[in-house]
């Protein structure tokens, strides 16, 4: 696995790296440093959970969205999807 590999695997990874990745960072310092440096912007590009004043708003839109589909043509969403297409 070339370094190149390790920090395309290192950006992509979920949860694990593959073993192979691993066993590279063992031996090559220098993707150990970039392993760190991004592991650092990644934890601070990350965003916190939303808080319970955030989630309100959105409380109930998805049973909103499902009901004005289901009312078929007629719904307001029609008429705004409609506008939207014009445009």
């Amino acid at each position: 696995m070339t370094c190149d590999d390790v920090e395309r695997a290192l950006v992509e990874a979920k949860e694990t790296l593959p073993a192979e990745a691993q066993a590279h960072l063992v031996s090559c310092a220098t993707c150990r440093s970039f392993a760190a440096d991004a592991s650092l912007a990644l934890s601070l590009a990350g965003l916190p959970e939303p808080t319970a004043a955030e989630r309100a708003p959105l409380a109930g839109l998805e049973a909103l969205v499902a009901a004005e589909l289901e009312r078929g043509e007629r719904g307001r969403w029609h008429g705004v999807a409609r506008l939207a297409l014009a445009a």
